[in-house]
């Protein structure tokens, strides 16, 4: 269903420098497409996302981000911040939405996007 991967954050002069992956990462496959998500906090509800075939490597940028994962057992809910980074893998159900004012995140997938590899729907 997921993993969670420790990722490193290192201080510099003039902030932070935020690593998120390179070709020997454990969790990364191959190189698909990449979308940041910048969302804001919203008490509407979001649409769950399943990936059919591709997996989604996550890692929050900025503000704290929980997400719901779903799969025939279980939801599981998890509160990140840019401390780790979250492998989705494909078959599982997804949703996510902001704790704090505004959020980024970034989303690399192992394939380049197709509307009939993706599903949506409401659960809620």
């Amino acid at each position: 269903m997921y993993k969670i991967y420790k990722n490193k954050v290192f201080k510099t002069k003039i902030g932070k420098l935020i690593k998120f992956a390179n070709k020997k990462s454990k969790f990364f496959k191959k190189f698909g497409e990449i979308y940041f998500n910048n969302i804001k906090i919203s008490k509407k509800k979001n649409d769950w996302i399943l990936h059919k075939k591709y997996q989604c490597i996550i890692l929050v940028i900025s503000g704290k981000i929980k997400f719901s994962l779903k799969n025939k057992r279980k939801i599981k809910n998890l509160n990140l911040n840019n401390k780790v980074i979250l492998k989705i893998d494909p078959g599982t159900w997804f949703k996510f939405s902001s704790r704090t004012k505004s959020s980024l995140f970034v989303n690399l997938i192992d394939g380049v996007h197709d509307p009939k590899e993706t599903m949506r729907k409401k659960i809620d």
